[in-house]
């Protein structure tokens, strides 16, 4: 359960997480984003639909998330700008790995944002799960581990 005690599929939840959703691709924006580049998936929906809903972020659909991030490697080694790549959960996120050790070797700037179980659904073998947190260690700057939104 999140904090609030409602779990993921709770009545009013989905327009909650659009609206963390939406702050999220507000803080892209503002950060100077101007390229995500998307493989969808259910846990990421309320990100994509943020993201599309914001007129200064060109969305470039792949379906192979290891591509995706070369692409994004790609665009911000030729714009010097950060380039998002959004992903649902599991091995998806994995799959980023090879271009955020490339992009941290050359100071290229890419932002992921990756999608996961709540807390609660992780450990316990709930499909589509892998050990997100820490994956990417000693090859970002920063991460975050971002809770339910709550109230």
């Amino acid at each position: 359960m999140s904090a609030d005690g409602q779990g993921a599929g709770a009545p009013g939840r989905g327009a909650l997480n659009l609206e963390w959703a939406r702050r999220w691709a507000d803080a892209l924006v503002q950060g100077g984003v101007e390229e995500v580049q998307l493989c969808p998936g259910s846990r990421s929906t309320p990100l994509v639909l943020a993201c599309h809903e914001r007129d200064e972020l060109r969305i470039r659909v792949h379906i192979d998330e290891r591509s995706a991030a070369f692409f994004a490697l790609g665009y911000g080694r030729r714009s010097g700008r950060p380039c998002a790549v959004l992903t649902t959960s599991g091995t998806a996120v994995a799959n980023l790995l090879p271009a955020t050790v490339e992009g941290a070797a050359s100071d290229v700037p890419l932002i992921l944002l990756t999608a996961d179980r709540p807390h609660y659904l992780r450990g316990t073998d709930a499909n589509q799960t892998v050990r997100q947190p820490g994956m990417f260690a000693g090859h970002t700057r920063a991460t975050l581990d971002v809770p339910l939104p709550s109230q």
